[in-house]
Order: C-alpha cells, then sequence, then structure tokens
C-alpha cells in the first residue's frame, strides 16, 4: 500500500509543477506546432542502400546552408545523421558500417 501511495505522490507532484493533464496536453500541442511551423516534409534518399528518409525541414534553413551557412547551424533540430545525409547521401545507418560507429 506504501508503495502506491508514494506512486500516487509522485503523480500529484508533477501536476502540481507542470499543471493539470489538459494544459500539459496543450502545451504539448502548442511546442509540437511550434516546433514544425514553417518545416515540409523533405524527402532524401541513401546513395548507399536507397532507403528514402523523411525529413521535416524549413526551406529557409535550406536555402542559407545552400548559400555557405554551416549545416549544424541552418538546421539545429537535424540529428547529426540526418545533416549526413542531406551533405553525402548517406544514411546513419551505412555511414556507421561504413566507417564505424565512433565516427
Amino acid at each position: 500500500m506504501g508503495g502506491s501511495q508514494n506512486n500516487t505522490n509522485k503523480i500529484l507532484d508533477v501536476l502540481k509543477y507542470h499543471g493539470t493533464i489538459d494544459d500539459i496536453r496543450d502545451r504539448t500541442l502548442k511546442e509540437k506546432q511550434m516546433i514544425t511551423k514553417n518545416k515540409e516534409i523533405t524527402v532524401a534518399m541513401c546513395r548507399v542502400c536507397g532507403t528514402n528518409i523523411e525529413l521535416l525541414v524549413d526551406p529557409l534553413d535550406f536555402e542559407a546552408w545552400q548559400e555557405g551557412k554551416y549545416i549544424q547551424d541552418a538546421m539545429p533540430y537535424l540529428s547529426a545523421g540526418e545533416r549526413e545525409l542531406l551533405i553525402s547521401g548517406t544514411c546513419d545507418d551505412c555511414w556507421g558500417k561504413m566507417f564505424g560507429e565512433s565516427c
């Protein structure tokens, strides 16, 4: 019984800190909309395995990269593997197989 009470207290503490379930849900939806704002789905194909990978990219960020901005500065929201796919046309799995996971 004591464990159940501790879990209930933890949940109540989280709700006090973060708000009601509806508040959390609304905030999560707003964050998702903010993250995806101005971004479009871009499909990049790995030249090694042929896998198509969908990336959510802001066209203005892509353009800034094409005009010389470092890709990690232009699109910091992409993972290193996603950025490498855009740079070299090699997906993260194929990159790891070719050069090892430590690269």
